[in-house]
C-alpha cells in the first residue's frame, strides 16, 4: 500500500485509512493492500526462491480423473522419483514414477479479520501491519511448512540426511551436500534457521581461512554464499528449528512452484463494520527426490 499521507503514530495512520476508505471505497483499498501483501510474500516465503515460483494461468493447467481440483502434469526425468505435495495430507497417492508428476493445487486462507471502524481507530497498530503479522503470515506459513513437510518425507525416503557429531561445521556440509552430487546433481542452496546462521559466527580460521574469521569477528558473516552455496535464511524456527538445514539443486532439477492467483485481500464493508482475510491459489511439487538433502546436528 502506497501512501501519500504522513502519520504519526498507529492511531494517525488508522484514522487515515479509515478516511481513505470513505472517499475511495473497499475496491481500490483492497486493491492497495493487495499490492502490499504480494510484496510481503515474495520476500518472506523461503519456498519460493528455492522452488522458483512462477506464475500459471488457467490454460495451462491439466485436467485429472482422480480429483476435481486443478493440476498440471511436469515432465521429470525417467530415472527420477517425484513427490506432489498434498493439500489435505492424506488422500491421493503422493509418489510419481514415470515420465510425469503431477502438482496439485490448494486455495490457502488465513483466518478472518472482523472490527468496526470506531474499534479501528483505536487500535495500537497500523491495519497494514496487523493484516501482515497476523492474516499474511497465516498464508505465509501454510505455504512454508507444506514444503517443509514435503522436503522432509523426501529426505526419509531417499536416506539423503547427514548426522553431525561435529555440530555445524563445514566439513559436514560438504559430507551432505555430497548426497546429491552423488546422483550427478548441483547443490545450490541451503535453507537454514536465524538461530543455525548464528553459528557462522563461531568458524574458525581452519574452516575459513584468517582474513574471513576476522572479517566474522568484527562484522558477522557478511558473505552471500555458504561453503559455495547460496543460503536463504528464516526467522521461523518454529517451522525449521536449530540443528538442521536442507541442501538443493536449482530450481529447474528440483520442482515447481506456481501461483495460479497470487496473494489477494479480500475487504468489505457492510455499514460500520469491516471484514478482510488473505488467500492465494497455488501449486508445489518436488519433481526429483535425489535434488534435497538434509544434515542434522546438535545445537
Amino acid at each position: 500500500m502506497h501512501d501519500n499521507f504522513v502519520v504519526e503514530d498507529a492511531r494517525a495512520y488508522n484514522q487515515a485509512f479509515i478516511e481513505r476508505l470513505k472517499q475511495e471505497g473497499t475496491e481500490k483499498v483492497a486493491a492497495q493492500l493487495t499490492d502490499y501483501t504480494r510484496q510481503k510474500i515474495r520476500e518472506e516465503a523461503f519456498c519460493r526462491p528455492i522452488l522458483g515460483s512462477q506464475p500459471i494461468s488457467p490454460l495451462e493447467l491439466d485436467v485429472s480423473e482422480k480429483t476435481r481440483t486443478p493440476v498440471k502434469f511436469v515432465d521429470k526425468e525417467p530415472d527420477s522419483k517425484a513427490y506432489a505435495v498434498t493439500f489435505r495430507g492424506k488422500g491421493d497417492t503422493r509418489w510419481f514414477e514415470g515420465e510425469r508428476y503431477r502438482v496439485d493445487f490448494a486455495s490457502l486462507k488465513s483466518e478472518v479479520f472482523k472490527c468496526t471502524l470506531a474499534e479501528l481507530a483505536t487500535y495500537r497498530s497500523p491495519i497494514r501491519q496487523i493484516l501482515h503479522d497476523n492474516y499474511l503470515l497465516d498464508v505465509r506459513e501454510q505455504e512454508d511448512k507444506l514444503f517443509y513437510d514435503a522436503t522432509n518425507v523426501v529426505v526419509a525416503a531417499t536416506g539423503n540426511t547427514h548426522a553431525s557429531t561435529n555440530g555445524f561445521v563445514i566439513g559436514d556440509l560438504v559430507k551432505a551436500a555430497k548426497k546429491i552430487t552423488n546422483n550427478r546433481l548441483v547443490p545450490l542452496t541451503i535453507l537454514l534457521s536465524s538461530s543455525a546462521f548464528e553459528t557462522l559466527k563461531t568458524w574458525p580460521a581452519t574452516q575459513i581461512g584468517d582474513q574471513a574469521a576476522s572479517e566474522v569477528i568484527v562484522n558477522g558473516w557478511k558473505y552471500d554464499k555458504i561453503g559455495g552455496y547460496n543460503y536463504v535464511r528464516t526467522v521461523k524456527t518454529d517451522i525449521v528449528p536449530d540443528g538442521e538445514l536442507y541442501i538443493f539443486t536449482s530450481p529447474e532439477f528440483l520442482g515447481r512452484h506456481y501461483v495460479l492467483n497470487d496473494v489477494q485481500v479480500f475487504f468489505k464493508q457492510e455499514g460500520d463494520e469491516i471484514t478482510f482475510w488473505c488467500w492465494e491459489d497455488i501449486g508445489m511439487g518436488i519433481g526429483n527426490a535425489n535434488a534435497v538433502a538434509k544434515m542434522t546436528w546438535t545445537p
